[in-house]
């Protein structure tokens, strides 16, 4: 029964794959850190971030996240009754590692092939907006109070628009706790990396990975949450961050983005060319 119950989840695996482009379900990477977390004592709130672990690979290209979270009250399961990891699939690929429920000291695996979906995103077209970017839903059927949470995956793929740059933004705290917090950089070896913190970031360990590759990695327990008034300024960031880039100059920064933009378009706004950055209406909301 056993043997005939894995080739039938292999066989609707499969057929995942071939109906949704880019999506596959499979091992995590051999080169991320395995991190575990605590069972600690249930604090109050609609759910408890045990883990964070974030895990960045720039010479495969590989970004690698691993949650664990308590359910506190019934807010909390409907708040984690879908879980969706957004991704696009003209340059990433989403491999799913692991989605269980821990209760009662047994893990309940929730990675149901026909409960797997991926749907087109069209939450930004009404600000002409067309990214081609999916996001992968699973319905997690019979979660409940007390349950932990957690789940993995990779994201594999470069964005094409900066081909020869690698760059990374890590937000040191939330608006949540985080009993155990992970966070793992890894230098391409053809491009070292820049590291700049503000608003009392803490710097992390640095040291060598693989020859003239580099890693930088935040390993932190209790981290406790920041809260900030509703009422700030787009512009205004109250929390500690870290940039990781192979940037060195604005005036690089500059030269990578001035193929995308289109300066005789006659247009008031900044408008990108196609590209892999989003298409958008003025100059202060554009992403990559």
């Amino acid at each position: 029964m056993r043997v005939l119950s894995t080739l039938v989840f292999l066989f609707f695996s499969h057929l995942l794959i071939s109906q949704n482009k880019g999506f596959s379900i499979g091992d995590k990477p051999s080169w991320v850190n395995d991190i575990s977390y605590s069972n600690t004592k249930p604090t109050t709130g609609a759910s408890q971030y045990l883990l964070y672990d974030q895990q960045v690979n720039f010479e495969l290209s590989e970004s690698y996240t691993h949650r664990a979270i308590r359910l506190l009250s019934a807010e909390g399961v409907q708040s984690f009754s879908d879980l969706s990891i957004s991704y696009d699939p003209a340059y990433e690929q989403l491999i799913l590692h692991e989605v269980k429920v821990h209760r009662d000291g047994a893990a309940i695996n929730k990675v149901e092939p026909d409960e797997v979906k991926v749907l087109e995103n069209e939450n930004r077209m009404d600000r002409y907006i067309y990214d081609g970017s999916v996001t992968m839903v699973i319905n997690l059927k019979d979660i409940r109070k007390g349950d932990i949470l957690e789940y993995s995956y990779t994201l594999k793929g470069k964005n094409e628009a900066f081909p020869n740059h690698d760059f990374a933004y890590e937000q040191l705290r939330q608006r949540v706790r985080f009993d155990k917090y992970y966070n793992r950089v890894i230098s391409n070896s053809k491009r070292p990396l820049t590291l700049k913190v503000g608003n009392g970031g803490a710097k992390p360990i640095a040291k060598t990975y693989k020859g003239n590759q580099k890693e930088y990695i935040w390993d932190e327990e209790s981290v406790e949450p920041l809260l900030s008034d509703d009422n700030v300024p787009r512009w205004y960031n109250p929390y500690p961050w870290a940039e990781l880039s192979s940037f060195s100059t604005w005036q690089q920064v500059t030269e990578a983005c001035r193929p995308h933009y289109d300066f005789n378009s006659g247009s008031p706004f900044m408008l990108l060319k196609e590209s892999g950055i989003d298409i958008v209406h003025d100059d202060s909301e554009w992403t990559n």
